[in-house]
């Protein structure tokens, strides 16, 4: 699940904005048990702006009006959206890494956040990584999270996990947000200025066997005239003249309304392909990875 979100004028958090803050980087990949992040790897990673699960390709198939539907969109309605259940907390390991450098970063304070929380004024737990760039959470199984990051360096980060924590493909999430200086270095790219009073969001959307969707718009229903939006092209960088993903399934919203807002990734042929609930806060960079074959969870 890692998020690079650099879009035009970002999406991630305002077009440009979103751009910069949400970094999808390659890094941030899916982790899970330990393993491999590619085909169809277990486990979560979030980067700025989605993430990578890892799979292997779909066949495109040919969409209304003669667009193309490049990859597998076999699940889309067929899976189940994930339950939620009272035990326990559950265990999440998080790893944090500089997103261009793949670097540990120390001493970042990470805390999980009920998903109702948008200030998360009341964590569940938090941990501060280590040497290692890795802390520890312990996470209730009873509703919907998300993993926030922050330290003097870098804007504070959201990270949505797609469904409860007992239900996630790993208990491990491989994150690499952007240092402020990262995040100044994309905006400067772009020529967006961000409004300190609003969101930015990072975004990624993956097909049913886990590959970057291409192809794919993204629409927030907060989205207003001031709301910037931005796609990446192949190599990972903000293309302002880019309508929809590229090969990377990356996108970025800049400018954003602060507060709970809806994502909806809709394919060439104008069909549905995945809606995921997010909030969005002021100053900050909420990323989401987007996979229909993990529905999102009802919140």
């Amino acid at each position: 699940m890692t998020l690079r979100l650099l879009a035009a004028a970002l999406g991630g958090g305002l077009a440009l904005t979103a751009v910069a803050l949400m970094g999808c980087g390659d890094d941030g990949a899916t982790t899970g048990d330990g393993g491999d992040t590619a085909q169809g790897g277990a486990g979560v990673g979030g980067s700025g702006v989605g993430g990578d699960v890892g799979g292997s390709g779909g066949a495109g198939m040919g969409g209304a009006g003669g667009a193309v539907v490049v990859g597998d969109w076999s699940c889309v309605g067929v899976n189940k959206a994930p339950q939620f259940y009272d035990g326990p907390d559950e265990s999440l390991t998080v790893t944090v890494r500089d997103y261009l450098t793949s670097d540990p970063l120390v001493g970042v304070q990470v805390r999980a956040c009920d998903a109702n929380d948008g200030d998360c004024a009341s964590p569940g737990s938090e941990a501060m990584t280590n040497s290692s760039g890795v802390g520890l959470l312990d996470v209730s199984p009873g509703t919907m999270h998300y993993i926030e990051a922050s330290r003097s360096d870098m804007p504070t980060q959201l990270f949505f996990l797609p469904g409860p924590v007992s239900e996630l493909p790993s208990a491990e999430i491989s994150w690499t947000p952007l240092l402020q200086t990262t995040v100044n270095g994309f905006l400067a790219l772009v020529m967006v200025t961000l409004d300190p009073t609003r969101g930015m969001l990072a975004l990624r959307l993956y097909d049913c066997a886990g590959d970057p969707a291409e192809g794919v718009t993204f629409e927030v229903d907060t989205a207003d005239a001031d709301t910037v939006v931005g796609y990446f092209n192949d190599n990972g960088f903000p293309d302002l003249s880019r309508t929809t993903t590229s090969s990377t399934g990356e996108a970025g919203i800049a400018n954003l309304p602060v507060g709970p807002a809806t994502v909806t990734a809709t394919l060439p042929d104008g069909s549905f392909a995945d809606e995921r609930k997010v909030v969005v806060r002021a100053g900050s960079i909420t990323s989401a990875l987007q996979e229909p074959r993990y529905p999102q969870a009802v919140w």
